[in-house]
């Protein structure tokens, strides 16, 4: 069924983008409404389903909770990158020139050339 409304909102979107009429715009709005209603009960009951599932798994078989959990908490840390503050700190020295902790408020910019030689 979602992916049935998700397909009429997609046809209602693309046919107001190619023909900028009130209909259309009226059509869009209403099928995008209904849409995101829908969505938003189908994730509650997601949330719901599934925070019941881990408070039986919980109360009935720890270790699996546990096991759930340790991976849940590895899948949320993959995202984790780790920046070197050098590459950092050359990535913002070429946006913006100099170190900021270096140049005093209302001097004018100098760059790195100006530097060398004073």
């Amino acid at each position: 069924m979602n992916a049935t409304l998700r397909g009429e909102f997609k046809k209602a979107r693309n046919k107001f983008l190619h023909n900028r009429t009130h209909e259309n715009k009226i059509c869009y709005f209403e099928k995008k409404r209904i849409y995101n209603i829908i969505k938003r009960k189908l994730k509650t009951k997601h949330k719901r389903e599934e925070g019941l599932r881990i408070s039986k798994l919980a109360k009935n078989d720890p270790k699996s909770f546990w096991k759930n959990i340790k991976k849940t908490y590895k899948e949320n840390n993959s995202n984790i990158v780790d920046v070197d503050p050098n590459n950092l700190f050359n990535h913002f020295h070429t946006l913006y020139g100099l170190d900021p902790l270096h140049s005093t408020e209302g001097e004018p910019q100098r760059n790195e050339q100006e530097m060398i030689h004073s």
